[in-house]
């Protein structure tokens, strides 16, 4: 299962972002992953990209920088548990979790049903 971006401080807390396949970007545009309307937030700020089995944080070369567990950063592997700070706005990087529900409008995991007995096959 892939790993998910988590607000954990400012507007985006307790919102979950799975990440998929393709690039996954925060800033100040309206097209990014994550917008965040702050002018200290660069148009296109910071960028997730999956790499050879893991996830790579790069900073698209933002004036006020990308914080990975408080540290400035232009390129860093995430690991589970990492905190990215971008002006202000704090997000985890965390295991998905499917018994909560999706953001974004995607779909919740729905959880197998249970087979409805067949009366006819009952022993009795």
């Amino acid at each position: 299962m892939l790993p998910e971006i988590v607000g954990r401080e400012g507007p985006f807390a307790g919102q979950r972002f799975p990440l998929y396949d393709t690039p996954f970007t925060f800033g100040r545009r309206g097209d990014n992953s994550v917008v965040i309307p702050s002018r200290d937030v660069s148009r296109r700020h910071a960028e997730i990209r999956g790499e050879a089995g893991g996830h790579v944080l790069y900073d698209l070369g933002s004036s006020n920088g990308t914080y990975v567990n408080g540290e400035r950063v232009n390129r860093r592997v995430l690991r589970l548990g990492d905190i990215i700070s971008i002006a202000g706005e704090v997000f985890g990087f965390e295991p998905a979790d499917p018994t909560r529900t999706a953001v974004l409008g995607l779909p919740r995991p729905e959880k197998p049903s249970m087979p409805t007995p067949d009366p006819a096959r009952s022993c009795g």
